[in-house]
């Protein structure tokens, strides 16, 4: 993915204009200037057009798209989405819980850092896959 970006900082607005060079894709995006500090709109403005998280996930799929078979790809990420779906629910109850029973502070951040103690180390005994073939 070869880009060509420009970013125009005007008085009022910063304006950017991307063109993938491959596929002639063009997107563009416009944010206020802030005459304090350029460097601000000119993140801002990229942040706005997701070039950088596009050029990011562009990478990661280039180089992780077939890592992994497919069942295995299918089973982690339902693994993955499930554990997530159970500590989005359950973590906010608890920590709630804590505070409303005025549990002092550190019981809050101990909990919390006991969780990701935990997720650690569940990921140390994860078996180690590299150069296997997977089935």
């Amino acid at each position: 993915m070869a880009l060509r970006v420009a970013i125009d900082i005007g008085g009022g607005f910063a304006d950017l204009l991307a063109v993938d060079e491959e596929t002639g894709q063009m997107s563009w995006s416009k944010t206020r200037t802030t005459p304090d500090d350029l460097s601000r709109c000119v993140q801002e403005v990229l942040k706005l057009s997701g070039i950088v998280v596009g050029l990011i996930l562009a990478g990661v799929n280039d180089k992780m798209g077939e890592l992994y078979p497919t069942d295995v790809r299918g089973v982690g990420y339902s693994v993955g989405l499930t554990v997530q779906r159970i500590s989005n629910s359950l973590a906010p109850l608890v920590i709630g819980f804590l505070l409303a029973r005025n549990a002092s502070f550190s019981l809050t951040v101990s909990f919390i850092s006991a969780f990701l103690v935990g997720a650690v180390i569940f990921t140390l005994f994860l078996k180690e896959t590299e150069g296997q073939v997977l089935h």
